[in-house]
């Protein structure tokens, strides 16, 4: 509109007034003219970090990831430690190429060495990748320096007893699943990564304790009921993957639909959709 028109005209030279103006536009979700005043402010200030964010955003907000990366790549040409961009750029690069967030994350690590919160994220990163001993190492950092933690390390906390386990460091499950218990009495990953440590410690009274999360129906919320519903989800039993045929015992099911398995070696198996199927015994 002319209002609009009039505005651009008065502010299109001026980076500061650009990005207060779209960045009012972007927090209002109207993306033509947060688009507009990142494409000018662009043209009037290509080596302006703060502007340069501001167009990543933009990308963003439409889900163009690959500019949006860019956008952050410039800001970081600019200035090669500039935290808020590496943030984003380890964001943007968390799924389609971990390893180069993960390179973002030590970046801002170096410049930031008390921000402990990307040891957590390369931790969930190594996780993902199925590098379990790496992961083991990230999560052991953060939850060291972070020793009162709150429910967004709920899922760190799962993730971390998990790659123990999958890594047989079960002493240390016995010890951080008492204190992620606290935390989160009634996670069921927590309980059964407990009761596991508790049977590989020999912790034989311990164990019977633990195990009544199951014994007495200890059910506290869909996801436990969900679990307890499903099939072989005790003992070990008899799988395929593509390399061949395997027992193992089910651990979980994860939120995104993953398979996780635990085979008689004692590693951790994790499949997704169709990448492992069930052998069923004959009977006669």
């Amino acid at each position: 509109n002319k209002v609009y028109k009039k505005l651009m005209g008065k502010i299109k030279t001026k980076k500061e007034d650009l990005l207060s103006i779209g960045q009012f536009f972007l927090d209002k979700n109207v993306y033509p003219c947060a688009n507009e005043c990142a494409k000018q402010l662009y043209t009037v200030a290509p080596e302006y970090k703060e502007g340069l964010m501001f167009y990543g955003e933009v990308c963003m907000f439409r889900k163009d990831y690959g500019s949006a990366g860019q956008k952050f790549d410039e800001a970081l040409n600019v200035d090669p430690n500039y935290v808020p961009a590496l943030k984003r750029n380890a964001f943007v690069y968390k799924n389609i190429n971990p390893h180069v967030a993960i390179e973002m994350l030590d970046r801002i690590k170096a410049v930031e060495p008390d921000n402990h919160s990307t040891d957590r994220e390369k931790g969930d990163i190594y996780y993902k990748l199925d590098e379990y001993k790496d992961a083991v190492s990230c999560y052991t950092t953060y939850f060291k320096a972070k020793t009162e933690n709150d429910s967004t390390d709920i899922a760190a906390a799962e993730n971390f007893l998990l790659s123990l386990f999958a890594t047989q460091k079960y002493m240390e499950i016995g010890d951080y699943s008492e204190r992620f218990l606290a935390l989160a009495p009634n996670d069921l990953v927590i309980k059964r990564m407990k009761f596991f440590a508790d049977v590989e410690n020999y912790e034989i009274t311990k164990a019977q304790e633990s195990i009544k999360y199951i014994t007495e129906n200890q059910f506290a919320d869909i996801s436990t009921r969900y679990h307890a519903a499903l099939y072989r989800r005790t003992g070990y039993h008899k799988y395929q993957d593509a390399e061949g045929m395997f027992e193992a015992a089910l651990v979980e099911v994860e939120d995104d639909g993953h398979l996780v398995l635990h085979d008689r070696q004692g590693l951790i198996r994790r499949y997704a959709f169709k990448e492992v199927t069930f052998v069923l015994e004959e009977y006669k």
